[in-house]
């Protein structure tokens, strides 16, 4: 199924994604090379808010389209085969969604309606995912981090302005928590940023509580996601890193669908290192 209303590739209920810009006001590019007026440079610039959403099919990587299930390089359940092994640290695609972190990214956690499964174990994964996100975390060889921060604040009962369509009122909150979404999406992540330098005001991610989650892969796995792999992805929306074909770039995290019961986008690829390096350089 797709959705025609909405273009460029990414994950869909196919298997594919779609990205989407819901701007709250002007966009950046809409002003491009005009000259700021006394009313521009005294106010600080509105925010602009970037909808990215992340819709999968729930059972393989791709079943619609060019490819099969397993174009990941997966191999035994999840883990990368020797070949996407070294595809995953040769292949140095990446792109940008435009906006960067600044300084440090403070955020909380909302565990209303975590699943059993997971509702001892979610925060601390998502603590790990954008911690080794910042670090560069990788089996690649590469071991320097990038010159910017995140910080974990606390629980909180916001809930992450988030739909799977829209974006809710930016309220310099970056929250992480659950909710019943559609069937169709796996998680969904909002950036607010400003029009100016699109530097991240807030940012919310919201994970769909109508799939299967594990932080500990189970012995017996079927139609059960990775926490750790999906949050990996959506974090590094967050900090402005955007998709991969899925076709060509497929050990890549950012590449553009993950598999049910796959680990194997825990870890930064090549092109995803060298996104953030990009962005953000090397401490």
């Amino acid at each position: 199924m797709r959705t025609p209303a909405l273009k460029n590739p990414c994950w869909t209920a196919a298997g594919w994604a779609v990205v989407a810009v819901a701007a709250l006001a002007a966009p950046a590019a809409a002003t491009a090379g005009l000259p700021m007026s006394a009313a521009d440079l005294a106010a600080p610039a509105a925010p602009v808010a970037t909808r990215i959403i992340s819709f999968v099919d729930g059972v393989g990587p791709i079943v619609d389209g060019p490819g099969k299930p397993g174009d990941e390089g997966q191999s035994g359940g999840g883990d990368l085969s020797a070949t996407a092994a070294r595809r995953q640290c040769t292949d140095g695609a990446y792109s940008r969604t435009g906006w960067r972190v600044s300084g440090t990214l403070k955020w909380y956690y909302n565990g209303a309606g975590a699943p059993s499964s997971v509702s001892r174990t979610a925060a601390k994964t998502t603590s790990t995912a954008v911690s080794r996100l910042v670090k560069g975390y990788n089996d690649c060889g590469l071991k320097r981090s990038f010159k910017v921060g995140q910080k974990y604040a606390g629980t909180s009962r916001r809930a992450p302005a988030v739909t799977a369509t829209s974006c809710g009122k930016q309220d310099g909150y970056s929250v992480v928590g659950w909710k019943k979404l559609p069937s169709s999406v796996l998680a969904v992540t909002c950036a607010w940023s400003t029009a100016g330098d699109h530097r991240v005001v807030s940012t919310d991610i919201a994970i769909n509580t109508r799939y299967k989650w594990f932080t500990t892969k189970p012995g017996r796995c079927s139609n059960t996601f990775d926490l750790e792999s999906v949050l990996s992805h959506e974090w590094g929306h967050a900090f402005g890193l955007g998709h991969v074909s899925l076709s060509s770039h497929g050990t890549q995290t950012m590449a553009t669908a993950v598999g049910a019961c796959t680990t194997a986008k825990r870890t930064l690829g090549l092109g995803d290192y060298r996104g953030m390096q990009r962005i953000y350089g090397l401490r």
